[in-house]
């Protein structure tokens, strides 16, 4: 069974926005855990994961140059964790 790229690099995007944002969360409660989430950084999400759908999917759809699976899950991890955490920073 052969998995389209599309859907690959849209897994590599999502867990990369819900890892940017939950583990810092984590690490903070763990320190302390009256730590309430900020809602904010729901917005950056969803702002960095439309970013990086609208510049990734180009790359993927119309470039046969990426042939496996792992490295369109990688650049689409890689690209959507950067891209959450500079929005991140902006933010604040």
């Amino acid at each position: 069974m052969e998995i389209p790229l599309e859907i690959v690099a849209l897994l590599g995007i999502i867990i990369a926005l819900i890892g940017r944002t939950v583990l810092p969360y984590l690490k903070k409660v763990h320190e302390d855990p009256s730590t309430e989430f900020d809602k904010t950084y729901l917005g950056t999400m969803i702002f960095s994961g439309i970013i990086s759908g609208v510049i990734l999917y180009p790359l993927f759809v119309y470039n046969d140059v990426i042939q496996s699976p792992l490295n369109v899950f990688i650049a689409a991890f890689i690209f959507a964790w950067s891209a959450n955490d500079v929005t991140n920073r902006l933010s604040k």
